[in-house]
């Protein structure tokens, strides 16, 4: 009987389904073009971090003693909490989950002896590395490199070689011995 209806109820029909199928394809086209804009904008910062282009901020700002005793303080309960010992982590998320603007964080980086977010977070991973094999003589180095956030054993030795000039079971024989 729907077959039957009239010329009116088809055409509205028609309409909802037709505006229904618009509104969906423009949704998903405006959603994977902003999303690409943002991670465009995003890739472009940390390039720019990278490279020491960004100097909008680190030049032309020198922190104040109490922003950076706030970041320090910030830092340290994140460091604590092993926020630094997650794969994958970047420094978008890092100032998300310390509460400090972006800028700050990378002026704190430019006055310390690693200047990059990168290197810093390395130095951090390391450490907590060092002290798993000295605390755990059983622990496989895949387990430490998994525990301390690297992405594969193989790069977590060589970046503790580099650092250290010791293999990690170099290191942990010296500090057996």
């Amino acid at each position: 009987s729907y077959i039957f209806w009239s010329g009116g109820w088809l055409l509205v029909y028609s309409l909802t389904l037709f505006i229904t199928i618009f509104y969906c394809v423009i949704s998903f086209y405006s959603y994977g073009v902003d999303h690409a804009r943002q991670k465009e904008l995003s890739d472009a910062e940390e390039s720019a971090e990278e490279t020491g282009l960004n100097e909008t901020y680190n030049t032309a700002n020198i922190l104040n003693k109490d922003e950076r005793t706030r970041i320090e303080k910030a830092i340290e309960l994140w460091v604590q909490r092993g926020g630094h010992l997650r794969n994958g982590i970047n420094m978008a998320q890092v100032v998300k989950e310390l509460g400090v603007p972006r800028y700050l964080m990378t002026q704190w980086l430019k006055s310390t002896e690693w200047e990059l977010f990168n290197p810093w977070l390395t130095y951090l991973r390391l450490e907590e590395a060092k002290k798993l094999l000295t605390e755990h003589p059983g622990w496989s180095n895949d387990s430490i490199a998994e525990h301390c956030g690297f992405s594969s054993r193989s790069y977590f030795q060589t970046v503790f070689k580099k650092s250290t000039g010791l293999s990690p079971t170099e290191y942990q024989q010296a500090k057996v011995s």
